[in-house]
């Protein structure tokens, strides 16, 4: 296995997909590794519903239990409600026209919500939230921050840092800058540099003065000369 390959030969990589990656530039499975994200989710404070004190945005997340679906007074507009439990309290989400989510959510589903906590007035419901975010998961979700990548034909952002996860564990990232360099400016080596943007170990760690961000940008620099 080698980082020149064709695209095509990672596992995963179907035909339509790796036409879609070659329209964006991605033709090796080295190019696949600097296809960075366009933001992160941090998901670092994530709490399970018990656990949520206070009103703000927060993470949240917890097992579907319920789902109803209502209409509007005025304008029909359909309301999706969506209970949720982490074993000890419930909370209630509220979904405006977004009625496919009958169909996305199932009973027994883990998902995440991220968005605005309010209190509730029904006396079983813990608190409110109105979705910004939301993700589905088979098992508990994780905290931590997650990448997240502008889709690619049907590659989705949870595919793309799958692929991206299993070339950095499996195949060799050799160096690729003069030894030298990286010790004059105090680089880390290329495969820790390229997995720390890709999968981030904290959330405030991501800004320009970080040296693996540094490396990468002198990288772009010293290749285009």
């Amino acid at each position: 296995m080698n980082l020149n390959d064709n695209i095509g030969e990672l596992k995963g990589i179907g035909p339509k997909s790796e036409l879609s990656l070659n329209r964006k530039g991605i033709n090796t499975i080295e190019d696949l590794l600097y296809y960075f994200p366009i933001n992160y989710e941090n998901r670092e404070d994530i709490k399970p519903v018990s656990e949520v004190k206070r009103e703000g945005k927060k993470w949240v997340y917890g097992i579907v239990s319920k789902l109803v679906l209502r209409f509007a007074r005025r304008k029909g507009m359909p309301i999706v409600i969506l209970y949720f439990h982490d074993g000890k309290r419930y909370a209630k989400a509220v979904f405006f026209n977004q009625r496919f989510l009958l169909r996305y959510f199932k009973k027994g589903d883990w998902i995440s919500l991220y968005g605005e906590i309010k209190p509730s007035d029904e006396p079983d419901v813990l608190f409110n939230i109105i979705p910004q975010k939301y993700q589905k998961f088979k098992n508990k979700p994780q905290k931590g921050v997650f990448p997240v990548y502008e889709r690619i034909g049907s590659l989705t952002t949870n595919k793309i840092s799958k692929l991206i996860k299993y070339v950095i564990e499996n195949y060799k990232i050799d160096e690729n800058l003069p030894e030298k360099l990286i010790k004059k400016h105090g680089f880390p080596d290329r495969k820790s540099a390229i997995s720390f943007i890709h999968f981030p170990d904290n959330y405030n760690n991501l800004t320009l003065d970080n040296k693996n961000i540094k490396r990468l940008i002198f990288e772009e620099f010293f290749f285009f000369q």
